[in-house]
């Protein structure tokens, strides 16, 4: 046990030469220092290599663990055995019972050393990393140990409503920074009702589905996949929606003057050309109360991306690496050109587009023209498409035809209604028409589909197989 923690004590120095080499590439890229990138590269191969190495000790030691943590245990169950009456256990014989208590203390040698060891390892990684932000900066390390101290995990919130359920995940990054996961899976999202605030500033990122957001003056904007939105708290939301029924994302809640101040601090620590001005950077983005829109990019992409895949085990201090990022790419005065004037879009409008899709998927079975729904809902034709793609974020066509796909599959797995049959009920008279642009959706033809996908006499199935 003793070699397994100083194994991963060792890992989590290891671990902590990587804040030892961004001390050095910042120094090098900001500060100026006359030095060269070998060193840095010199600093992550011992890292990347050590911590390789203190995995594959760490893994023997904790084999080695767990056989002398249970050895004695089974010698003297092995010797209780021998005296209990067999007649009592009925048809069991001592193989069968030895067979279960050796598979059981299998499992207890496997697990138990790893899960000690994780636990105990996890404060010593803490330690040790600690150690190394405060060798690099003192003022790094006090801020470490005051956020240990303080304690703040992660919380989850979790929403329900008639329409589904959504789970927030909340991360604080910085003293009045907090990052959090959306995972909704609802069309219908909450009601706000907080006072407006000037210093509050929200920064959402669509990683996929749809978010749509109405503001108190009765406007709605949209976020589409890969869609960035900075928003100040005096834009007051009303509500927010899921027309998708599905939206997962990143949302960024800055408390601008706390934030600033911490952000000041932590420039002053690591050198100049880090600090980004909060107050000018809303002023900027979200002037006259506006809510800044940037549809997608391969510069946001990269900072998101790795947010959303970010190593558990360095996530703390991950998280504030990647903000101060965004902060910095968000103070750009060129980021302000990069925004678009989206297309904001009247709650009425809104509300007449939602009818739209509901009229077209309760017919389903019908081919309705485009200038029929104009008609029939009295909407302008050209204003009914840009609606429709700012609400859905794709042409009606293309969303009918998914999901006439998605219910055409639906029926394919739960029915015995045969091809032909499922083509005519989501709008196609020609059974082979519909067979092609399914193929094209799913990869599979109907018949394929059916026979991978099947669940027609599953439960039959399993009762069989719970009755043997």
């Amino acid at each position: 046990m003793k070699k397994s923690m100083a194994v991963a004590f060792l890992g989590a120095v290891f671990a902590a030469l990587q804040f030892a080499a961004l001390m050095l590439t910042l120094d090098i890229l900001v500060g100026g220092a006359d030095l060269r990138i070998w060193p840095v590269i010199g600093v992550m191969v011992v890292s990347v290599v050590g911590r390789a190495a203190c995995s594959y000790w760490s893994t023997n030691a904790e084999t080695e663990t767990g056989y002398f943590m249970v050895a004695e245990k089974r010698i003297h169950i092995g010797d209780r055995l021998r005296y209990i009456p067999m007649g009592y256990f009925n048809d069991n014989s001592l193989g069968n019972i030895t067979a279960v208590v050796t598979t059981t203390l299998s499992d207890v040698e496997n697990n138990a050393a790893r899960c000690l060891v994780s636990v105990i390892g996890g404060f010593l990684n803490t330690l040790g990393l600690c150690l190394g932000l405060t060798v690099a900066d003192w003022r790094l390390g006090l801020l470490a140990i005051a956020g240990i101290i303080r304690g703040e995990n992660c919380s989850v919130y979790k929403m329900e409503n008639e329409t589904g359920e959504g789970v927030i995940t909340r991360y604080p990054v910085f003293p009045g920074i907090e990052l959090l996961y959306d995972d909704i899976h609802m069309s219908c999202g909450v009601a706000h009702r907080e006072d407006p605030r000037a210093d509050l500033l929200e920064i959402n990122h669509c990683r996929t589905g749809r978010f749509e957001c109405e503001f108190s003056d009765g406007r709605a904007v949209y976020l589409g996949e890969g869609d960035l939105a900075v928003n100040v708290m005096t834009n007051r939301t009303r509500e927010t929606w899921f027309p998708l029924s599905h939206y997962h994302g990143i949302t960024i809640a800055v408390d601008i003057p706390v934030a600033d101040r911490v952000l000041r601090q932590v420039s002053e620590a690591l050198g100049e050309g880090l600090y980004c001005d909060l107050f000018a950077m809303r002023d900027r983005l979200c002037a006259h109360n506006s809510c800044f829109v940037m549809r997608a990019a391969d510069s946001i992409q990269h900072i998101f991306s790795e947010l959303y895949h970010a190593p558990e085990d360095l996530r703390a201090g991950y998280f504030k690496l990647k903000v101060m990022e965004l902060f910095l790419f968000l103070g750009s005065p060129e980021i302000t050109a990069q925004g678009e004037d989206r297309l904001y879009v009247d709650r009425s409008q809104a509300e007449q587009i939602k009818s739209v899709r509901q009229y077209l998927i309760e017919h389903l079975d019908r081919r309705i023209t485009l200038q029929t729904l104009s008609q029939t809902f009295s909407f302008p034709l050209t204003s009914m498409k840009k609606c429709f793609k700012e609400v859905y974020g794709t042409t009606i066509n293309a969303y009918l035809q998914a999901y006439r796909m998605h219910t055409a599959a639906g029926l394919l797995r739960e029915t015995r209604l045969d091809v032909t049959e499922i083509a005519g009920k989501v709008g196609y008279q020609n059974a082979s028409k519909f067979s092609e642009v399914f193929r094209q959706h799913t990869g599979h033809t109907p018949t394929e589909y059916r026979k991978t996908f099947c669940l027609i006499g599953a439960d039959s199935v399993l009762r069989e197989w719970r009755d043997k």
